[in-house]
This record gives C-alpha cells, sequence and structure tokens, in this order.
C-alpha cells in the first residue's frame, strides 16, 4: 500500500456513487449524533 492516499469526506453526501448504501446510512447516522 505504499504511496496509498486515502479519501476523506467532509459528509454522506460526499462520498461516491458505489459506496453501499447501509454504509452511508450508518455514516449519516453517526453525524446526526454529533
Amino acid at each position: 500500500i505504499y504511496g496509498w492516499e486515502p479519501e476523506y469526506y467532509e459528509n454522506a453526501d460526499e462520498l461516491p456513487d458505489e459506496a453501499p448504501q447501509a454504509l452511508k446510512d450508518h455514516i449519516r447516522k453517526v453525524d446526526a449524533k454529533r
């Protein structure tokens, strides 16, 4: 994994379309608790 740069997103709306819907829902749920 040398040279790999992770992609950071400020909110769930910026996640790529190919991200699993369950993951998007979980992130939105966690963000709502903040």
